[in-house]
Parts: structure tokens; C-alpha cells; sequence
């Protein structure tokens, strides 16, 4: 069923690329409800992507193949052998709590996986076609195909590309799918939780693909959330086109979120489209997401984009939709960004046998927000050895700079990286990514490395490769074009992760895994909204050695003062004690801090009650 348009501004397909976006309100109506514990009857039927390039031809692949061989022609790969026989720390952050097996092997090619965790332990882990849930010690709740989980609202055509994700305000979840790949069948699923048991009934929706009506359909999805909207980005595509012509746009879907989960008939919405910069169409938009789940301040939504085509390219795109639907007061600006370091097109990786995996390109593949920073991952080239490497770029939004670090290893590609926020305090920049990697003599395996807002720790292995990956037996073969990553958002420092890795039988499979920054990390209570941070006097400031701290203590309570290093690791306990009403001023030495930044936390018994920078200047 198609959406009922509100306003309909239709202008001629050849004049996409404008300085101004559009918006355009709909209302998408309701597809229905679905109860997981209906479902009785599943064939998992999958549709496996192939997707060689053509020798000679002008599609999308063919050329990226080409570019991609221009790469690897500028930029040869080395020979490197791994010194100290290939062993790996197993003490270094971050640290692996839980991991388990998270779908059965055979469900598809490419391997695309997508993770959510609910504060209470509920895991929705999608690969492909297919769904399950768990509880965290990786029992299997439920598992179903995409079309079983749609059969009984009668959505035809084949159903790919799941993402999900989980919304710590309203304690639910939100699942997204792509239903149809050509202009006549292309629609967009979204599906809205109840509750945050996945077991219990979903609301359901239909989006249309084709918009516009101009023979276009909608591939790889991208989501995130604020205080009120979800915003699903998407790229229009036509089908039989050149690569130069097949790609029409990126757009944005906002749409009210609470209308959702309430099981709304209609649902209030509206497109952003027409989004360019310098009269170039902005492809490939990823939203940002929140890093700690704090949305009570949070009206706008960002959402980047680089030139993920080029062979190298120093340019980055930033978009902000600003404002709600239901205040009625949207805006969205466009920036464009140069970073310090360049990133190249992905070469394709190397695995056992003479096979390689395939790539994709370098658009970004995960980012998030944490106070005045954007940190954001996708693939690059290495050039000083040719392999595949992460480039982990980050955006200060006070001053639009851009800067970047390539993470790389001398004898693993790695691929297809995602990122989480881990840091327990305001500004805390400390992240978990996670990414696959392989090698001539590496079976495709899953990693993760610890970044403690200055340094990365050592790659951890959480899942070797037992045999190469080798669907179609090709040269190149489908290796997954994302994996998922969330931060369990009331447990501090911890995320949830899953990605590729080679099955036993050359088939591709899921691993689940439980990732902390630090098993000391504090509780410290992620709710306490930004506001609160600058009550009570801390002077002098910088300090040299010596500190004054007034506090006021509204009630008689139990109060902590506690001390945090800038990347929210606990420093030490000044104070833990029960204290009458009243004001109180404490002194205390910084002999025992290095130069930098940090944090002074009193904690009572019902929140945060000051939170104050610190400056340690010697």
C-alpha cells in the first residue's frame, strides 16, 4: 500500500543535484501487527548475491573493479610475515566477557549483520534474510526468516539487508528491511516493538522504495534515533544504468518514533532529498548515533558522507537535520569537510586458497556522537603495504575540523569495521570498534581494538576463521557489507558485537560477542542530563597543587567524591560518607594527577550531584 502524500513537490529527475534539500511530509499507513509467537510455518528461503562485475561492462561493480585494480596497481601488496609466532595478547583490552555462535551457517551471502541489546538483556541478532534473539547467555529465544516473520501480512518479493536498533528511552526496538529490488516491488519495512521483549507483538509498516515515481528502488539502509524522530537513510538506485547514471540520490526518512511503538494507523513523516554540496549529490549518507543513548537534549540528527568511489579523496560531507516533526520546526544544513588524512578506495582482501573477499568501497560504515566529537570507521587502503585497512576519522563540531588515523596490521586486511562509544562520563571519547580480517594465511576471523581517546590497544581476536570462505568457489567472493556493534547502554563500558567469520565447511557464520573496556569501570549513572555538570565551585582552576571544592548537599544523604581521568577511568574515592544538609568545602592535593583533564564526581544517593572539569597544570 502506498504512503498518502501531504504535499507532493515533484520536480523533473534531471535536475536532482540543487543547493537547496526538499522536505516533503507523508504519512505512511499501518501494515499491521505481528506476534512472534504466531509464527508456525518457515521455509528460510534466502536469496544468495552473486554479484560479479562483468568484464568490460558499465555497472557499478565493473567499475569499482576497475578502480579498485587501479589501487592495487599504485599501491602493491607486501609480503609480511607475523614475528613472535603469531600470538596474540590475550590480557589487553578490550576485554571478551561472553561470545557465542549466533546463527546457523548457510543463511546467505553476503554474510550482513546487524546487532541490538535491550537494557534487560534481550538480543536481536540479524544476518541477512534472517533474525534471532537471545538472552546474553547466548540461549536462543526465537529464530525466523524474514519472510516467515512477514508471511501473514502477505509482503511478497525477497526481503534483505536487516538492521535494527534499540531506543534506551522508550525501552524498545526498531527493526528496518528492504522488501523488493526493482522500481515495481522496492518497499521499506519498518517494524516498531511493544515492549522491550522481542517475543511480544510488532507494528509494522510500509515504505515506498520509488518515492518518486521515477523507476528508481531503495538499497542499504542506515538508522539511528533521537529524543523524538527515527531516521532512516537510503540510496536510489535505477536499475540497468551505468555507474555514472544508476545512482539517482541519497535521502533521508524522518518519522516519529512514539507513533510507532503506539501502533499508530498512520505514521507522521516526512523525505529529505535533494541533498548535495556544490551541486554534487551527496551518496552513501550514514546517520550518527548517540554514543551514550542520552537523547533528553538530543533535537538534531547528523549524518556523514564521504567519496567512497574515489581512488584517493581527502573530502567529507557532514548533514544535520535539526528540529521534530511534531514541533514542526525542521531544518537541515550541509557542510563540507577536509580531513587531514586522505583515505583511498579498499582494495579487495586475501584469503587462503588464492580467493579474495570482496570489499565494497569506502563509504562510512558506523559513527557516533559524544559531546562536541563524531568518530566514524569505513574501509581503506594501506598504501605502505596494499592491504585493507580501518580509517577512524573523527569531526570536532565546535570548530568543523577533521582529522584522521588509517589503523592497520602488516599482514591482516581488515574490513567492514563498526563503533561504539564505552566511555562512562560526559566527553569521554573512549570506543570499542569491531571488523573482520583475513589473510593469505588467515582464515576470515572477527577483532576488536580498544581506543582510550588518545590510544589503541592491540588487535583481540574474539573469533579465528576454521576455513576460508568459498560460497560460489569464484575468485572474489561475497564476504558481508556491514557488521553490528551497540553499546549496552545501562551496563557502563561494555558493547555487543557480531560479524563474519569462515565457517568449518566454506560456508560464512556469525559470531556473538560481549566486549568491556574495563572490568573496574564504575556505574557511573548515565542519566544525569548535561545541566548538572557545573553546580558547585572548584578553584583554583587550572590548579597547580592545591584544590578547593565547595558542594551544596540539598538533603542528608550518602555522597561519594569521586575523581575520573578524562576517558572515564575511575582515579580514586576522596570520600564516602553520610552528610547532613548544608555546604561543605574540602581541599585536596593534585600530587598524585598528571597534566590533563579531569573529572571531579560527587555522587549521592539519587543521581549526580556536581560534575566538574578539572585541569591539572603543573
Amino acid at each position: 500500500m502506498k504512503f498518502v502524500w501531504i504535499l507532493s513537490i515533484l520536480l523533473p529527475t534531471a535536475i536532482w543535484a540543487q543547493s537547496s534539500p526538499r522536505q516533503t511530509p507523508v504519512q505512511i499507513e499501518k501494515l499491521g501487527t505481528i506476534d512472534p509467537k504466531s509464527i508456525t510455518e518457515d521455509w528460510y528461503f534466502n536469496m544468495d548475491k552473486h554479484a560479479m562485475p562483468s568484464p568490460g561492462g558499465e555497472d557499478y561493480r565493473s567499475e569499482l573493479a576497475r578502480r579498485k585494480a587501479e589501487v592495487a596497481r599504485r599501491y602493491p601488496r607486501k609480503n609480511y610475515t607475523r614475528g613472535g609466532g603469531g600470538t596474540w595478547p590475550t590480557d589487553s583490552l578490550p576485554r571478551i566477557m561472553s561470545n557465542f555462535e549466533g546463527n546457523l551457517a548457510g543463511n546467505g551471502t553476503p554474510n550482513d549483520n546487524n546487532i541490538a541489546i535491550s537494557n534487560s538483556g534481550y538480543i536481536i541478532s540479524v544476518v541477512n534474510s534472517n533474525l534471532y534473539f537471545y538472552d546474553t547467555t547466548g540461549t536462543e529465544l526465537f529464530n525466523a526468516s524474514l519472510g516467515a516473520w512477514t508471511l501473514p501480512l502477505n509482503i511478497t518479493s525477497n526481503k534483505f539487508d536487516p538492521k535494527v536498533i534499540y531506543d534506551p528511552r522508550a525501552d524498545k526496538f526498531i527493526l528496518v528491511f528492504l522488501n523488493g529490488s526493482s522500481s515495481g516491488t522496492s518497499k521499506y519495512i519498518v517494524c516498531f516493538s511493544t515492549s522491550d521483549d522481542p517475543m511480544d507483538p510488532w507494528n509494522m509498516y510500509k515504505l515506498d522504495g520509488n518515492p518518486f515515481d521515477d523507476n528508481s528502488w531503495s538499497d542499504y539502509p542506515a538508522l539511528a534515533i533521537n529524543k523524538e524522530d527515527l531516521f532512516l537513510t537510503i540510496n536510489l538506485l535505477t536499475p540497468g544504468q551505468s555507474w555514472q547514471l544508476g545512482f539517482k540520490q541519497s535521502i533521508i526518512w524522518q518519522i516519529n518514533k512514539q507513533s510507532g511503538y503506539d501502533g499508530d494507523s498512520l505514521l507522521t513523516s516526512q523525505i529529505w532529498d535533494g541533498i548535495t554540496e556544490g551541486g554534487i549529490n551527496i551518496r552513501n549518507l550514514h546517520p550518527v548515533r548517540n554514543a551514550r543513548g542520552q537523547f533528553e537534549h538530543q533535537n538534531h540528527c547528523y549524518f556523514l558522507s564521504n567519496r567512497n568511489f574515489a581512488i584517493e579523496s581527502d573530502t567529507m560531507y557532514l548533514v544535520k537535520v535539526t528540529g521534530s516533526l511534531i514541533a514542526g520546526n525542521t531544518s537541515i544544513t550541509t557542510d563540507r569537510l577536509t580531513t587531514d588524512t586522505p583515505y583511498f578506495l579498499t582494495v579487495d582482501a586475501p584469503e587462503p586458497g588464492g580467493q579474495e573477499l570482496a570489499t565494497n568501497d569506502s563509504r562510512v560504515l558506523g559513527a557516533i556522537q559524544e559531546s562536541n566529537i563524531i568518530q566514524y570507521v569505513h574501509n581503506t587502503t594501506d598504501t605502505a603495504t596494499g592491504n585493507t585497512a580501518i580509517y577512524h576519522g573523527f569531526i570536532d563540531l565546535d570548530d568543523l575540523s577533521c582529522t584522521g588515523n588509517i589503523i592497520k596490521d602488516s599482514v591482516f586486511s581488515m574490513a567492514y569495521a563498526n563503533i561504539a562509544g564505552v566511555g562512562n562520563i560526559v566527553g569521554s571519547q573512549e570506543s570499542i570498534f569491531t571488523f573482520e580480517y583475513t589473510s593469505p594465511n588467515d582464515f576470515p576471523g572477527f577483532a576488536a581494538i580498544f581506543y582510550d581517546g588518545a590510544n589503541y590497544s592491540p588487535i583481540k581476536i574474539i573469533k579465528e576463521g576454521e576455513n576460508k570462505i568459498s560460497v560460489f568457489n569464484d575468485p572474489l567472493e561475497r564476504w558481508g557489507d556491514y557488521s553490528g556493534i551497540q553499546r549496552r547502554y545501562n551496563k557502563p563500558c561494555t558493547v555487543w558485537a557480531n560479524g563474519t567469520y569462515g565457517y568449518f565447511n566454506t560456508d560464512n557464520g556469525t559470531w556473538i560477542a560481549e566486549l568491556g573496556s574495563d572490568t573496574l569501570c564504575t556505574a557511573l549513572p548515565t542519566s544525569v542530563v548535561e545541566t548538572k555538570t557545573e553546580i558547585g565551585k572548584l578553584y583554583p582552576n587550572p590548579a597547580q597543587s592545591l584544590v578547593h571544592y565547595e558542594l551544596d548537599i540539598p538533603t542528608q544523604q550518602k555522597v561519594q567524591i569521586l575523581i575520573y581521568s578524562q576517558n572515564g577511568k575511575l582515579i580514586t574515592q576522596l570520600l564516602n560518607d553520610e552528610l547532613p544538609t548544608g555546604n561543605y568545602h574540602y581541599r585536596f592535593s593534585t600530587s598524585q594527577l598528571s597534566n590533563g583533564l579531569y573529572y571531579v564526581v560527587a555522587q549521592g544517593e539519587d543521581g549526580v550531584l556536581s560534575r566538574q572539569k578539572l585541569v591539572v597544570k603543573k
